[in-house]
């Protein structure tokens, strides 16, 4: 389990390529708003998939690809986690 550092630094990161995929950008968002209300469409989705695995170094598989696991920074984080982000 990665520490509460490296957490934070996983939602700062999350944050930052969330929002270049946002419809309506130009906002602050907070790590539990609800990416999809915010704007995530699937488009976005795809592209947020192929950039996290691609910085992050994970693979997320389909049936990680849910609205329960993109539906915030928050939840994303929890994905990243699971499926093995080492932390510092």
């Amino acid at each position: 389990m990665a520490s509460p550092i490296s957490i934070r630094k996983l939602k700062a990161e999350l944050m930052e390529l969330v929002e270049v995929h946002l419809v309506d950008s130009g906002r602050s968002l907070g790590e539990e708003e609800d990416l999809f209300s915010a704007g995530l469409e699937s488009m976005g989705i795809m592209q947020l998939i192929i950039q996290i695995e691609e910085r992050l170094k994970i693979v997320i598989g389909d049936a990680d690809v849910t609205r329960e696991n993109f539906g915030s920074v928050a939840a994303l984080a929890v994905l990243v986690e699971r499926l093995g982000y080492p932390g510092e």
